[in-house]
């Protein structure tokens, strides 16, 4: 599923990859979203999938805009790895760099993000809890500055408030 905002000349495009493992085994069916945000705006969501059965995933933006300008991409992964004992998935959100976006339809550069093992606490995780009046919220989690992917972090459990963190509104959800 790929959705792009139109917003001027000439087709950019952005690919992330990598592998998803929890402890020494890869994790299938873990979902992987590729979004941005824009201020003033909804967030985007670019491109969505769940890893095959070794914990591989592959997506990819696409989008018109300007020469000079870079998709920005973050990606979002839920998950269960390392958290049996609690209900609902654990949320991690990292901002990717924007160097590896390709002016024009072809890659020529990809974001490979290598293997990450999801036994990692990252600094702003959350747990999302589904059922029993709890939900999921936008995109974009509660991280705040500074703290996009750094490890170590302790992990939140939210109710949804409809809060956004990123400012305007944002009537996306996964």
């Amino acid at each position: 599923m790929s959705r792009s905002p139109g917003n001027g000349a000439g087709e950019l495009t952005y690919e992330a990859k990598g592998r998803l493992i929890c402890g020494l085994t890869g994790v299938d069916k873990v979902r992987v979203v590729l979004w941005d945000r824009f201020r003033g705006r909804e967030n985007i969501i670019y491109d969505e999938t769940y890893t095959d059965v070794v914990g591989s995933f592959r997506l990819r933006a696409n989008r018109n805009g300007f020469d000079g300008n870079l998709i920005q991409p973050f990606l979002t992964i839920y998950h269960d790895c390392d958290d049996a004992a609690t209900p609902g998935l654990r949320k991690m959100t990292v901002q990717l760099p924007p160097q590896y976006t390709n002016q024009g339809a072809l890659v020529l550069k990809s974001f490979d993000i290598g293997t990450w093992n999801l036994e990692t606490s990252f600094a702003g995780e959350e747990l999302e809890i589904q059922g029993g009046g709890l939900g999921g919220r936008p995109i974009g989690g509660s991280f705040q500055q500074g703290n996009r992917g750094q490890f170590g972090g302790n992990r939140e459990i939210f109710a949804h408030g409809g809060r956004n963190d990123f400012g305007g509104e944002s009537s996306i959800t996964v």
